[in-house]
């Protein structure tokens, strides 16, 4: 519990990792607890990060499909920080949660319709793997016209 509440507070205030292994970092810790140890940033950024990241993987894949109504699922692209070009998918449950289920650098891609088709195609197969029904799809890109009918054909 105590290394999850750690690395959520470290994504929460956009720390660096390498937060923690500053010297006045741990003197505050031992001061606290001196039993407590602390991890390093290796190990935070690893181990404890990809587990934290699995169990919410996790979580997002059992809400989506135990959702007996069906899900709609939701795409958007944007630039980041570094100028990469992400596409997200968002899952929305039939009670308004919603639900991060993906994101992906496609800057290398190209975004004709084939390659929308291709990549929706995808998504739909996994989201069939992990028993998620989706009853809607939702874009806002002109992508978007070739997302919809590849939809309605593909159900």
């Amino acid at each position: 519990m105590f290394e999850k509440k750690l690395i959520r507070m470290t994504v929460s205030n956009g720390f660096p990792f390498r937060w923690i292994d500053n010297y006045e970092t741990r003197d505050l810790f031992k001061f606290i607890s001196p039993l407590l140890v602390l991890p390093d940033r290796r190990t935070l950024a690893g181990r404890i990060l990809n587990a934290t990241t699995n169990d919410v993987q996790s979580n997002i894949q059992s809400l989506a499909s135990n959702d007996k109504i069906g899900v709609t699922i939701t795409f958007d692209g944007w630039k980041n920080v570094v100028e990469q070009e992400i596409m997200g998918v968002v899952l929305i449950t039939s009670n308004g949660s919603v639900l991060v289920w993906d994101a992906e650098n496609i800057s290398g891609e190209r975004q004709r319709a084939e390659e929308v088709i291709k990549r929706i195609e995808l998504l739909i197969e996994k989201a069939i793997s992990q028993n998620i029904q989706i009853n809607a799809l939702v874009t806002d890109s002109a992508g978007g016209y070739a997302s919809a009918r590849y939809f309605i054909n593909f159900y």
